[in-house]
């Protein structure tokens, strides 16, 4: 995430451009070079995201600075730990979004319950939706969605008045009221999804999958494939969840012994009518481009 003019990178890592840097880190955008910001954050940083006045962090980690924080962070723009929210998961933490009016902070994770800042758990099945000015834990919660064992990768975009959810291991992407929580649709593909954005009338999807169901809703891909369509690593979506299967750019990877196991795509970032993408593969469209597009 970029915030005051430095981007935010987070990982699993103990050093940056050969300086000490524990799992957090940030650049100056202009030039690229690693700012003093340094804070020790224990085990790693899987997501950031930032509302123009805090950057948020979510992962593994359990201490930020030797100070306690399950999970969830949040720093001001120069880099200073905020002391006062403090919510926290009780298990890794994925992804994350803050909502268009920059007042909420979706997380999606491994976690079964998120905490107030110094309150009480409250039970939050692998997503929920918090305060960013406070760290506390939304009323909202995802309807009519059955999350089943087996969770291998999960994502999560606020988009206008929807929250696009993506579960690997189930192996779909659905779409929710950002307000109630309500399901709007849910596609199925055969592996994960990793990232789902907005581009005019559609929904781009990409990730580490074959097929996507040719409809919302139905069984999933795994069990019932005359039902889905061969799209690889990359898809569109109408704003009803349907598959739009004009639209194909055919992403290109190495196979092993024969099969496609390359990652896909991992990140999006929409620019008008452009649409740039960051993950494993090296052609788009007989076009070679090397884990980073732009179509």
């Amino acid at each position: 995430t970029v915030a005051d003019g430095k981007l935010w990178i987070g990982g699993d890592f103990d050093a940056a451009d050969g300086r000490n840097r524990t799992n957090i880190a940030s650049i100056h955008a202009g030039t690229g070079s690693l700012t003093g910001f340094s804070a020790r954050v224990n085990r790693a940083v899987w997501a950031l995201a930032d509302n123009g006045s805090r950057v948020y962090a979510g992962g593994k980690f359990t201490t930020v600075r030797g100070q306690p924080r399950n999970r969830l962070a949040a720093f001001s723009p120069s880099g200073r730990l905020h002391a006062g929210w403090r919510p926290s998961a009780n298990k890794k933490v994925s992804d994350m979004a803050v909502t268009p009016g920059k007042t909420g902070l979706f997380i999606t994770g491994l976690f079964t319950s998120v905490s107030d800042p110094g309150g009480p758990s409250r039970p939050r099945n692998k997503i929920a939706r918090l305060s960013t000015a406070t760290g506390k834990v939304h009323s909202w919660v995802a309807k009519n969605l059955t999350i089943s064992s087996g969770v291998i990768g999960l994502g999560v975009n606020a988009i206008g008045d929807r929250v696009y959810w993506a579960v690997g291991g189930p192996d779909w992407v659905a779409a929710l009221n950002i307000n109630t929580g309500a399901r709007l649709w849910k596609t199925e593909t055969d592996g994960t999804v990793n990232e789902a954005v907005e581009m005019g009338n559609r929904v781009i999807i990409g990730g580490h999958f074959l097929l996507v169901g040719r409809q919302p809703g139905g069984a999933g891909c795994d069990t019932q494939p005359e039902a889905c369509v061969r799209h690889v690593r990359l898809a569109a979506l109408t704003m009803n969840g349907v598959l739009d299967q004009s639209w194909d750019p055919k992403l290109h990877g190495p196979k092993f012994n024969g099969v496609i196991e390359w990652e896909g795509v991992r990140e999006f970032l929409v620019v008008g009518d452009k649409l740039w993408i960051v993950g494993e593969f090296f052609k788009v469209t007989d076009v070679w481009q090397s884990y980073f597009a732009r179509l």
